[in-house]
């Protein structure tokens, strides 16, 4: 058991370095399919690629299943390491064993690609443990392989959000860089000592805000936050920076950073509590259809289920 959430990105396609640029269906690449791309690039990938060394974040893939020609589904191993710990039985207390820093405890979480033989919109839906959300911390490794050997068309990825309602209500009120910086000034008996420095500015006219396609240009580039704030574009460093961005919609204020997938007004659907069971690959694949099938229709599509077989 353990709790076990949902979440998903939209992929989308068009012609590269176009003023206006042709879209195509994922379904229909040039001649190929996305399943098609994905699972090659998933059979074929380097262990060593998939790791992120920076941020101490273990990723492998366990296990590729074809469910139908339109979904395949993935589980995959997540964790992090990076410190000396140790194993407890969860009654009692009792070490079982030492962790060490090299040591990464691992879960294995699914991941459901999304390819629908028609329209212009697929998706990748994560679940997400304790550990770590195995699929959304895969598709930026796959986005960085596409723009690489691709080079006429351009994948946009974005997060699934609640509903279309949501997007056209949602105003960016504030930027935040955070910058975590060694302090010369606290006694740290040995050991490093920092200190977090915030700049933040309000954005838009007469406290309205910027429209949620502002919030998306930060996503894709977080580095423009630091113009808003005082800060060189030059000086930013996403190791050492975090950008926090506040939302306003529907009478709610969130504040958020951008590498947080289950953050802001996006879909973020708990899929079982911590005493309830985890759902079963058929469960979470119809979960993953779910979703894609009310995003399609707010299209004017919708997911066709003989797709699912």
């Amino acid at each position: 058991m353990g709790r076990r959430t949902l979440v998903g990105h939209e992929l989308q396609f068009h012609e590269k370095y176009a003023r206006d640029p042709e879209r195509y269906e994922p379904s229909n690449l040039l001649g190929r399919n996305l399943m098609d791309i994905f699972l090659e690039w998933c059979n074929s990938v380097e262990k060593s690629t998939l790791l992120s060394t920076d941020a101490n974040v273990w990723l492998d893939i366990n296990d590729i299943s074809s469910i139908s020609p339109q979904i395949a589904l993935l589980k995959l191993a997540i964790g992090k390491w990076g410190e000396d710990g140790a194993l407890l039985e969860s009654e009692g207390g009792q070490e079982i064993t030492k962790i060490a820093e090299s040591q990464v405890p691992t879960a294995e979480t699914r991941a459901a690609l999304l390819v629908p033989p028609q329209g212009y919109t697929a998706f990748l839906f994560s679940e997400g443990s304790n550990r770590g959300c195995g699929g959304a911390k895969l598709l930026p490794k796959f986005a960085h392989y596409w723009s690489g050997a691709s080079d006429s068309i351009t994948m946009e990825r974005d997060r699934v959000i609640e509903s279309d309602a949501i997007l056209a209500a949602a105003r960016v009120t504030e930027v935040e860089v955070r910058s975590r910086v060694p302090s010369s000034d606290l006694a740290d008996f040995g050991s490093p000592a920092f200190a977090s420095i915030s700049h933040a500015a309000r954005v838009g006219r007469k406290g309205k805000g910027l429209p949620f396609s502002f919030f998306r240009k930060l996503e894709k580039a977080p580095a423009l936050a630091a113009t808003y704030v005082g800060i060189r574009e030059d000086d930013f460093d996403p190791q050492s920076h975090e950008v926090l961005v506040t939302l306003k919609a529907e009478g709610k204020t969130r504040k958020f950073d951008l590498n947080d997938e289950n953050g802001g007004f996006f879909y973020n659907e708990v899929l079982n509590s911590n005493s309830e069971p985890i759902l079963s690959d058929n469960e979470f694949i119809a979960r993953c259809v779910e979703k894609a099938d009310e995003r399609l229709r707010e299209a004017g599509l919708g997911w066709n289920w003989n797709w699912s077989n």
